[in-house]
């Protein structure tokens, strides 16, 4: 059975909240990226968006779970001034080597979601299996639930054609699929 790890930003609660979800559906392990900068308030905002738009990496603290023991990582990042939250950038910097198999999601207040999963990709390297974007207003709506089942399908079908951490696909049986 392949294992799916969510790695995730939130500076509000938005992007925690749809990861939690995805995990329940999926059965995906979390890894919150910490980061100890201040973001609270409309300094903290505008702080996030300065940094998010120079591309500069926030000092996340080390994480729990090693990504190269995982067969699929789902990125999660809020969107701060059209672009992927800095945490989520030194994120995917520091395991650019050990990440194999991507999904991407994305929380917005509004527009500018669009470079975000270029830079997720550019950062990694990687084609996604599955994206999604859930914008404020969708949350508080049964769109967000067709939403979110609808990418965790997605993604736990993905992995049918990824192999398993140190098997050449050519090996792959119709039992090391992701199982529903």
């Amino acid at each position: 059975m392949s294992r799916i790890l969510i790695a995730y930003y939130s500076r509000t609660g938005t992007t925690r909240e749809v990861a939690r979800r995805l995990a329940a559906l999926i059965g995906a392990d979390l890894e919150e990226i910490a980061d100890p900068t201040p973001r609270s308030g409309w300094l903290g905002f505008l702080r996030s968006a300065v940094e998010a738009r120079r591309r500069r990496l926030a000092p996340i603290a080390p994480g729990e779970h090693d990504p190269a023991d995982y067969d699929l990582i789902v990125i999660g990042s809020p969107v701060w001034g059209s672009s992927m939250s800095s945490p989520v950038r030194a994120y995917l910097r520091r395991h650019r080597g050990a990440i194999h198999h991507t999904a991407y999601f994305c929380t917005c207040g509004g527009v500018g979601s669009g470079p975000v999963f270029a830079q997720m990709k550019e950062e990694t390297g990687l084609d996604p299996v599955a994206r999604m974007v859930l914008r404020q207003e969708e949350l508080a709506t049964v769109t967000s639930d067709v939403m979110i089942e609808r990418f965790a399908a997605q993604v736990r079908a993905a992995p049918a054609a990824v192999p398993r951490m140190g098997q050449p696909a050519e090996q792959l049986r119709p039992d090391d699929r992701l199982r529903h």
